[in-house]
């Protein structure tokens, strides 16, 4: 029988069923940035919420619709609060932290010893990272999986999912595109995706969605991650600033490289290795001087997702010593 009771017509899209997602329980929305609102609406009258100035712009601009006042704190070389900078939250403010490349469960453990009911973990960069018990915190599956859209949320007073669902597929032909004539060829389309996500109401997750997302192999897609990212390690991580005790290979948005070499970003591009910035908005002027405008230029967030494997993985290993030798 078929769902919607209809018989007859053209063949759609015939998509494979895991529905493995590796957490239950939360709110789906249409988008990140609106799972972090829903979660802001289910806690109540909130006063004020501390970001960390190393994270995206998207963060504020919600809280800015939501009429929310922010402050912004430092980070660490650890990617850890910087302790000169750290927030105290009083009645009705809220601590958020970003949960960078899935690195730091034991520290968002400590965290939430020390802000208790004032903490929010945003788990954008770390969809294979539990959400912390008693702790509100939101996932972006998009930046894990071929999907247009959506958001999750997991708040300790769950409040009703919003009953307008969104629709996906005007803009989701990205996603098409990229099969037929790759990523690059693609990327205008996804730009004008991205510009709909950033001024689309709070609504439920698209059917669209929910039904890509149900066809994902996350068991598989953590497994790949995990190895790719154990292999950049390997040859690459006596390279990487970031302190040795808090890298691990786990199955990350992917491996952060840190060099004190910017211009190899251009190298890789140039090798078609995509390399995004994040964020962007730190190069301003007005973070002239900071860490985060350092790790805005100097880390590099190298691919490890599930659509590459082991040779690709050398691929960068041997894009990287090439570069290495012509310095």
């Amino acid at each position: 029988m078929t769902k919607h009771g209809e018989i007859g017509g053209f063949l759609g899209l015939e998509l494979p069923v895991y529905d493995n997602f590796p957490w239950r329980g939360g709110v789906c929305v249409n988008s990140g940035r609106n799972a972090f609102a829903h979660l802001l609406r289910s806690l109540g009258h909130v006063r004020k919420v501390y970001l960390p100035r190393y994270t995206c712009h998207s963060l504020a601009a919600t809280l800015r619709k939501q009429r929310i006042p922010c402050d912004c704190y430092a980070v660490d070389r650890r990617l850890e609060i910087a302790e000169e900078s750290a927030p105290h939250p009083q009645q009705g403010e809220y601590v958020l932290f970003t949960h960078y490349f899935g690195l730091q469960e034991q520290y968002i453990a400590e965290l939430s010893e020390r802000y208790r009911d004032h903490l929010i973990i945003d788990q954008s960069l770390a969809l294979f990272s539990p959400p912390p018990e008693g702790t509100p915190s939101f996932y972006s599956p998009r930046k894990f999986a071929g999907l247009p859209d959506g958001g999750i949320a997991f708040c300790t007073d769950q409040e009703a999912v919003p009953t307008e669902c969104d629709v996906s597929h005007s803009t989701a032909s990205f996603l098409l595109r990229s099969l037929e004539s790759g990523t690059a060829a693609a990327s205008k389309a996804c730009e004008e995706n991205e510009r709909r996500i950033a001024h689309a109401p709070c609504r439920a997750m698209s059917k669209l969605t929910a039904r890509l997302m149900s066809s994902v192999d996350f068991d598989a897609a953590r497994t790949r991650r995990e190895e790719n990212c154990a292999l950049l390690h390997e040859h690459l991580g006596h390279l990487n600033k970031l302190p040795a005790d808090m890298l691990r290979p786990c199955a990350a948005w992917c491996y952060p490289f840190w060099t004190n070499l910017p211009e190899w970003r251009n190298f890789l591009i140039d090798r078609n290795i995509y390399i995004p910035i994040l964020w962007p908005h730190l190069l301003a002027p007005a973070y002239a001087g900071t860490l985060e405008q350092k790790l805005a230029r100097e880390l590099i967030p190298l691919p490890i997702d599930q659509r590459y494997d082991a040779r690709d993985m050398m691929r960068i290993v041997e894009v990287a010593h090439a570069f290495m030798a012509g310095k």
